[in-house]
């Protein structure tokens, strides 16, 4: 295989682990982590109490806006997801002070 098409099976690898994180373990994490599930109900309320504070016509400007920053924070997300996987495949130095691998 040449490199390039290793790069490109990684990086599909990458972004396929991360859609399945995003759809089928992200929901548990919501339901169960207590500090997640605070941030979460405060984020909301604090919405939830500026949307209704004000006028009808700024309403949907202000979903337009929650709705840019959640994608922009999924892709912050996306590129913290990659980067994490490509230290943690690439920068095994820290191994040699574990016991737990031989490190090469």
């Amino acid at each position: 295989m040449k490199h390039e098409e290793i790069k490109k099976l990684i990086r599909n690898v990458i972004d396929n682990e991360f859609q399945h994180i995003q759809e089928y373990e992200e929901r548990n994490f919501v339901d169960t982590n207590k500090e997640q599930t605070e941030l979460a109900e405060e984020s909301e309320r604090l919405f939830k109490q500026l949307f209704e504070s004000m006028p009808k016509e700024y309403q949907n400007l202000l979903e337009d806006y929650n709705s840019a920053v959640l994608h922009e924070l999924v892709n912050m997300c996306r590129f913290y997801f990659k980067e994490g996987v490509r230290a943690g495949t690439t920068n095994l130095e820290f191994l040699k002070d574990t016991e737990i691998m031989e490190y090469i």
